[in-house]
């Protein structure tokens, strides 16, 4: 998936899915959501969901009220069961935790969403500039352990120096 300029990319990965026709549930949740922005660079990380849920009600507060705020979201079924062609693009809001997991307000823009379904990611999409531009990012962005910048490196973000040549 390409990050657009302007956008943060947050992706939310699951054992399971609930689909009511209204709510979208996604059961047993990896505790951990990652994160990509391509603004102002091309950036990767992550944060506890639980931070991006506070992250999404203050953006909300800012923007509209709470309940009202909707971002566009992807749904990809990794369940090799699965019988639907493609993804599925959805407006999201209202986030909570619900006892089966994490439960957004979910419209079907496009594609299909089954009642249930096996693995899956959300992907879930912050416009950053433009009328969304509230000048806020992931709470982490200066970790250095959570942020890994889009540069030449070995896997622990140590610059890779070029060896004699051979």
């Amino acid at each position: 998936m390409q990050v657009p300029v302007g956008v943060e990319v947050y992706a939310h990965v699951a054992r399971s899915l609930l689909f009511d026709g209204r709510t979208l549930t996604l059961v047993d949740l990896a505790p951990s959501t990652i994160w990509s922005s391509s603004t102002p660079s091309s950036t990767l990380g992550y944060l506890p969901t639980g931070a991006f849920l506070d992250q999404w009600v203050q953006r909300a507060q800012r923007l509209t009220r709470p309940g009202e705020y909707h971002v566009a979201g992807t749904l990809s079924l990794l369940d090799p069961d699965a019988s639907l062609a493609g993804d599925a693009v959805l407006t999201l809001g209202n986030p909570r935790v619900t006892a089966a997991g994490l439960t957004y307000d979910a419209d079907v823009r496009q594609g299909l969403v089954p009642e249930r379904s096996g693995a899956c990611v959300l992907f879930v999409e912050w416009a950053t500039v433009g009328t969304l531009n509230d000048g806020t990012g992931p709470p982490h962005r200066d970790s250095a352990r959570s942020q890994h910048e889009s540069k030449p490196g070995d896997d622990r973000g140590n610059p890779v120096r070029p060896g004699p040549a051979g």
